[in-house]
Parts: C-alpha cells; sequence; structure tokens
C-alpha cells in the first residue's frame, strides 16, 4: 500500500538525490503504518468534530504533503490535517464573542488533545495548530481591532475542556468510530 504525497514544494532536483529517495521511503512506511495512520485520523478528527460544535466546518482534507527547507537542506512531512472553513462560520446568535473564540480555539487544540488521550502518543503532534488559533485570532481582530483575547489563556482552557470531554467513554468511542470514515478523505492510495 502507497499513499500519494503531495511534493509540489520539493524542487525536482531534490526529488533526483538519494536523500529524497530514502525520505520518502521512510515517509511511506511510516504513513503505512496503522497506528501512525490512525493517529493522524485522530488528531484531524479532534479538529474536525470541534470546529463544526463551533459552527466552522472544513474547507478540506489534506493529505501528505512534503516540504524542503533550501536553508537547512532538510525535507519534512506534514502527514495531514483538515482546513476549517472560515468564510462560511455559522456563528450562534445568542453567543458572545468570547462564547465563540473559547469553541474555536478548542477546535484548534482538540486535535493534540485527542491524539495524547485516545492513542496515548507521547506526541500531540499539534506545532501547527496554537500558531493557526492565533492567525485566526489575528483575523477576528482586523474586524474587531478594539477586541482583545487571552490567546493563551483560552488555549490553555481549551485544552483542559477537551480533556475533559475525553473522559466520557461515548464521545472516545464516538471519535475512534469515524476514523474509517476521514482515512480516505486524508490517505489516498496510489494504484498498485
Amino acid at each position: 500500500m502507497r499513499i500519494e504525497i503531495d511534493m509540489r514544494d520539493v524542487h525536482e532536483a531534490v526529488q533526483n538525490t538519494e536523500y529524497f529517495t530514502d525520505f520518502c521511503a521512510a515517509c511511506q512506511k511510516e504513513l503505512s503504518s496503522l497506528p501512525f495512520n490512525s493517529m493522524c485520523c485522530i488528531h484531524e478528527l479532534g479538529h474536525e468534530i470541534y470546529c463544526n460544535k463551533a459552527g466552522i466546518g472544513i474547507e478540506a482534507y489534506l493529505g501528505p504533503r512534503m516540504s524542503y527547507n533550501t536553508l537547512t537542506r532538510k525535507l519534512a512531512i506534514r502527514p495531514a490535517s483538515v482546513k476549517p472553513d472560515i468564510r462560511n462560520m455559522r456563528i450562534d446568535p445568542d453567543s458572545t464573542l468570547e462564547e465563540f473564540m473559547s469553541a474555536v480555539a478548542k477546535g484548534y487544540a482538540a486535535g493534540g488533545i485527542c491524539t495524547l488521550i485516545l492513542t496515548h502518543s507521547p506526541d500531540a503532534r499539534d506545532d501547527n495548530d496554537y500558531p493557526d488559533f492565533l492567525k485566526f485570532c489575528d483575523w477576528i481582530n482586523q474586524g474587531s481591532p478594539e477586541t482583545t483575547f487571552d490567546h493563551k489563556g483560552m488555549w490553555d482552557q481549551a485544552q483542559i475542556d477537551v480533556a475533559h470531554d475525553l473522559r466520557a467513554i461515548r464521545v472516545r468511542q464516538n471519535i475512534w468510530e469515524k476514523v474509517s470514515d476521514i482515512r480516505p478523505k486524508l490517505f489516498r492510495l496510489l494504484p498498485a
């Protein structure tokens, strides 16, 4: 089983190196591993479920993407991600902006917390999640410059709230049951 990897951000000259070939082989092995693959699905499901609760749908499901840093001369891979559809948000008219932003913080924080709790991974794999949340906050602030948020406080509380939610067996089961639905959206198999 080979999984499609988006390599458009890797220059063709790099793609013709032994380093690239070896890196691709290692990535394919990791991405094809059921525990790793499931961990990625759980992570992205956490985002999807909690973004939906906040009134934000998913615009795109992005599979593995490889990049090359010309300064460090290192390849990297982002195994999967979901792209929230922030242009079509459905904000509850009865909620305050702070309540909405707290719900959004859970959407961005849920991936890492679900990964830690549901897969027992030592790594939340959420390096991009907090910076993405901050970008969303900046976007909201452009429309309401007088509004200020305790970004870090919201993030920390969101992590606590999601962890609390995951104490319920039904919530955990619901996430695990959806893995088979999201897997083909994130990981496209290449023809043999």
